[in-house]
């Protein structure tokens, strides 16, 4: 049927004659690829685009599938899982920046990393990494879980995904330079890999400390090294947080135009995920800030003049373990005492022993600088009158006190971070170094979260579900959130939490809270 012929004097009414207002809220209703097309049309739409994501965005996605019967079709069940979890990210308007996606099988990940890379573009950094479980919104109910992977059971798959719009950042993948194969990485080594992070937040916005860095490694001979030099050499702004095992990782950095590279599991061998402000920022302002809940109580006395017996190291393929045998002797005027009084009463599978580390440390042939710290490390075993422990570092006068996993302490802790952030909020971010700097009377604004969690936590822990997530789902409901499970976290508070680890940046059943703030710039 033809439409009756305007009368005279009648305009007709088109799209084009849409205001901007309604134009915007018809934009942002479309998928990205749409949203994406229609930024291209004209300038009054692409305007309207640029208003609908104007400010920073993270989305995140859980999707979970659990295969019936044998595992013949994990490969087709994981295809579609990634799918799943991309098409859920896409359903809204995004341009994005970077993809962090965390997954339980090995043998899957070079396809979720080509899956995501496919879908969003080669000009995207992304991060793969194999966990021991995930955190975040389902994909069907929206509702924030944590999945922890149950051993030896092949029959579920898990990703999260999260995608990320931070205009007004740069974020890129720094890599160590040792390759998996080679010998434990030297000092010179580690200062190279400080130094090309410097490098690049310095090429990027002017100067050397980025807004936050994402580490993931792997099995190297001396972690603890390679984050003291980082907590030396960042800002005490730069949020650092990271899986301190991964058991396997790729990345693709979309700034060195969509090169592949493979971590290898159980070699010494890292990369950083930055996050640097661009020197030409017509946007507003970011800070990333971390909490820590720790989940060991310290138990004993303290010991001192720990007095080092011998190192081992050994060379197992690409996984090289050190070990420390020493002994010490109690505060005050105490004779020297064996291993087996030292953890008298103190019978646990999981034990272990904070040193308080004080040495100098610089980068390159800078002068050196004292710093203090407190390094984990665990104990194998109790070996006639001395006491064995995993890792190095370890030095005769060293002081120690023993800690064991403490749910109670724990939750007291969660508890701690969930008061934190509600204070936070109430105060609009006041607290935090990013409202301080000509914000008037804007408040900080958080658009995403990160939950780093040791695998020693979760359910089975505490007894109930969905305790560490519930810490951010309760302070900010409704605010995208993802995360993992690992054997052990790296973290570096910025945010201060009553009863929070100090000077501490290597965890155990500890969890880790990533806010992304970000401060909208005035008009």
């Amino acid at each position: 049927m033809e439409d009756p012929p305007l009368k005279k004097g009648s305009k007709e009414v088109g799209i084009g004659s849409i205001c901007d207002d309604a134009m915007q809220e018809i934009l942002s209703r479309l998928p990205a690829k749409s949203f994406a097309y229609a930024a291209c049309v004209c300038s009054c739409w692409s305007r309207v685009c640029a208003r609908v994501l104007s400010r920073p965005k993270l989305i995140s996605v859980l999707s979970v599938m659990h295969l019936r019967g044998r595992n013949d079709g994990k490969f087709a069940q994981v295809d579609r899982a990634i799918d799943k979890a991309i098409d859920k990210v896409l359903a809204e308007p995004i341009r994005p920046h970077f993809a962090i996606a965390f997954a339980r099988h090995r043998d899957t990940l070079n396809m979720i990393h080509d899956r995501i890379r496919q879908r969003l573009g080669s000009g995207v950094t992304i991060i793969v990494n194999k966990t021991r479980g995930i955190i975040g919104a389902s994909a069907v109910t929206d509702e924030v879980t944590e999945v922890k992977y149950i051993e030896n059971d092949p029959l579920s798959i898990g990703i999260v995904l999260m995608v990320g719009y931070v205009p007004g950042l740069r974020v890129s993948v720094v890599p160590f330079a040792n390759l998996p194969w080679e010998k434990p990485p030297l000092e010179s080594a580690i200062d190279q890999f400080v130094t090309d992070i410097k490098d690049f937040t310095a090429s990027v916005s002017g100067c050397s400390s980025p807004v936050g860095i994402m580490v993931f490694m792997g099995k190297c001979v001396d972690t603890k090294l390679v984050l003291e030099k980082l907590d030396y050499a960042m800002s005490k702004d730069t949020a650092i947080v990271g899986d301190e095992e991964s058991l396997f990782f790729l990345y693709n950095n979309g700034a060195a135009k969509g090169k592949k590279e493979k971590g290898q599991m159980c070699g010494a061998f890292l990369v950083a995920l930055v996050f640097a402000k661009e020197k030409e920022n017509s946007h507003g302002e970011y800070q990333f800030s971390v909490a820590l809940s720790t989940g060991i109580s310290p138990v004993g006395p303290v010991y001192k003049d720990v007095r080092v017996l011998y190192r081992t190291l050994v060379a197992n393929g690409p996984e090289w373990t050190t070990t420390t045998a020493l002994t010490a002797r109690r505060e005050g005027p105490v004779e020297m005492i064996g291993s087996q009084r030292m953890i008298h009463d103190l019978v646990n599978e999981d034990l272990y022993v904070g040193f308080v580390r004080q040495r100098k440390r610089c980068i390159g042939s800078e002068e050196a600088q004292w710093i203090s710290y407190v390094a984990l490390h665990k104990v194998n075993k109790a070996d006639g009158d001395h006491l064995v422990v995993k890792g190095g570092g370890i030095e005769t006068g060293d002081q120690f006190q023993f800690y064991r996993p403490d749910p109670k302490f724990a939750l007291m802790s969660r508890n701690n971070v969930l008061e934190c952030f509600k204070a936070l909020k109430l105060g609009g971010f006041s607290k935090l170094e990013i409202a301080k700097s000509n914000s008037g009377n804007r408040a900080a604004e958080v658009f995403g979260g990160l939950v780093f969690s040791c695998s020693g936590r979760g359910e089975a822990f505490f007894q109930w579900p969905d305790v560490d997530s519930s810490a951010l789902t309760e302070s900010f409901p409704g605010l995208p959130i993802g995360g993992m499970f690992c054997s052990s976290l790296i973290g570096r508070s910025t945010v201060a939490v009553q009863g929070a680890p100090v000077n501490c940046l290597l965890h155990v059943y500890c969890t880790a809270y990533l806010l992304m703030l970000y401060l909208p710039k005035l008009p």
